[in-house]
């Protein structure tokens, strides 16, 4: 896939500071990063692998709690019956 492609699908799941958690564990800096992500500098393929990550992370935070909030929901019904 394209990498401007899949910076675009990517940016809309960013949130504020992002850019800076991005920045400290890449080693550029929050500046940098914030132009990277517009546009305005080329894209190093790290700072796109740490973007991936972050988001990947995120989604697998939010399906694990949604897992157990299912369980805990199921549970309790199990126990009410």
């Amino acid at each position: 896939m394209n990498t401007e492609v899949k910076l675009k699908q990517l940016k809309g799941f960013l949130k504020r500071g992002d850019a800076a958690i991005i920045a400290r564990a890449t080693g550029y800096s929050n500046h940098t990063v914030r132009a990277m992500i517009k546009g305005d500098r080329t894209l190093h393929p790290m700072v796109l692998e740490a973007i991936e990550k972050l988001v990947e992370c995120r989604r697998k935070g939010i399906s694990n709690r949604m897992e157990a909030e299912i369980l805990k929901t199921q549970s309790t019904t199990i126990s009410k019956a």
